[in-house]
């Protein structure tokens, strides 16, 4: 998270961003992968605990819309060369980076929804308070 703000105020520095359009998308792309690793390694920590509650499902219904954004944000600056002009209105390259970018994320949305419906289940709003604790009353097996 600090990398990323960090990485904000670098870019308001416009002609140096620009010089340095590579390292920084790199220093992003591996800041990202980092947070993923790190979510994952917490879901794997409370796995036992999660058990049954499709909690890696959930973790990419999350992530993948930060992914996706972050992905379109950069294809998009890649592909979007310059600034458009419709008879008085100027559109400028970050304008249409981010309205294209916007767009595609809102699309791939459609199916972070559909992968929701199928992590997020009525059944996950039952209380396990009954389930812990007839698992802790059940007499231990004799090793």
């Amino acid at each position: 998270m600090v990398i990323v703000v960090a990485l904000s105020v670098v870019e308001l520095a416009d002609g140096w961003a620009e010089e340095h359009a590579l390292a920084l998308s790199a220093i992003h792309l591996l800041s990202l992968l980092a947070c993923v690793v790190a979510e994952l390694g917490l879901i794997r920590m409370g796995e036992e605990l999660l058990r049954g509650r499709r909690a890696h499902l959930k973790f990419w219904t999350m992530k993948a819309l930060f992914v996706a954004n972050t992905m379109f944000g950069r294809a998009f600056k890649r592909v979007v060369k310059g600034d458009v002009v419709v008879g008085e209105l100027c559109y400028s390259r970050e304008t249409l980076v981010a309205a294209w970018a916007g767009g595609c994320t809102a699309v791939f949305a459609f199916f972070v929804a559909v992968l929701a419906a199928v992590a997020f289940t009525p059944a996950d709003l039952e209380d396990r308070a009954e389930e812990a604790a007839a698992t802790e009353s059940a007499p231990a097996a004799d090793v």
